[in-house]
């Protein structure tokens, strides 16, 4: 968002944007009853009062430090692999809070999550911090810390984390 939001800004200057981080759901009630002009969701239903402008396949990753053992080790990532470390998770409401549901379900596994939260930053900061993960959208990850060495996005070895839809309204 910090490269688009500037840019946006220097173009259109006279023009006020606001920012909210919702549920998916959410952001297509906004979207459909013209509370938001625009919704960026992740892996959103059909919905008959919007349009899609723009979508994009956006696999989930296992962001991780990038001298966790995982990262060091490279290579896709098992769920079983996963569950070994502390986790960070969006909470159900959130599609990636709805995947590591179907992923506990389908897995039959339990899945107990060190910290809950809505926002990026704090799952980043989780991982930056020490051993734990978090799943994230391959769009969400900042490059640059991966580039720098600083962070690492494994792939996920289930079917689930690859199906996911980026949508632009």
């Amino acid at each position: 968002m910090e490269e688009v939001l500037s840019d946006f800004h220097m173009h259109y200057p006279k023009l006020d944007v606001a920012v909210d981080i919702l549920p998916f759901n959410d952001v297509l009630e906004e979207v459909a009853q013209s509370r938001a002009h625009i919704g960026l969701a992740y892996n959103p239903l059909a919905h008959p009062d919007i349009v899609y402008r723009a979508t994009s396949s956006q696999p989930v990753v296992l962001l991780v430090n990038a001298a966790h053992p995982l990262a060091q080790r490279g290579g896709a990532v098992t769920i079983g692999e996963m569950l070994q470390y502390p986790l960070a998770l969006m909470p159900p409401a959130f599609d990636l809070g709805q995947l590591i549901e179907m992923l506990a379900y389908t897995e039959n596994v339990e899945v107990r999550p060190t910290l809950v939260t809505n926002s990026l930053q704090v799952l980043r900061q989780f991982v930056t911090r020490g051993d734990g993960a978090t799943l994230i959208g391959a769009f969400s990850v900042l490059y640059r810390e991966i580039d720098a060495g600083e962070l690492a996005a494994l792939p996920i070895l289930h079917p689930y984390s690859r199906q996911r839809k980026h949508a632009f309204s």
